[in-house]
């Protein structure tokens, strides 16, 4: 028996709000939208990856925080991302961490004040 991951999904207050945030900053494109029901959703390299406005059907967490995932981007687009983002000041901290490992990462915080872990993988 094998196990996939089938979806990862972050709570928020505003779908269209949160929708632009993450299309703007991170890069990614929406591939599925419903409104009524306060879904958005992409693709991470095979991954599905949504948005939800809870009790919409996409269910009840409560906004804010630390989400139970950590995202990854290579050296490069890390670089590249981690100047856009501390340009745009939505870094927790605002500031790229050094873990204990010697792993760089940043914590983006959104509009909800959910806030992502997006660590940096050397080559």
């Amino acid at each position: 028996m094998t196990y996939h991951l089938s979806l990862i999904k972050i709570p928020v207050s505003n779908i269209n709000t949160s929708l632009r945030f993450y299309e703007e900053n991170l890069d990614i494109k929406n591939i599925f939208f419903v409104e009524t029901y306060g879904w958005a959703q992409f693709d991470l390299d095979g991954i599905p990856f949504a948005l939800y406005e809870i009790n919409k059907g996409g269910g009840t967490r409560l906004l804010g925080g630390s989400v139970d995932f950590h995202l990854a981007l290579e050296e490069e687009a890390f670089n590249q991302q981690s100047q856009k983002w501390l340009d745009a000041g939505i870094l927790d901290e605002n500031k790229i961490h050094q873990g204990n490992d010697g792993f760089q990462f940043v914590e983006l915080i959104d509009p909800d004040q959910n806030k992502l872990k997006i660590m940096c993988i050397k080559k």
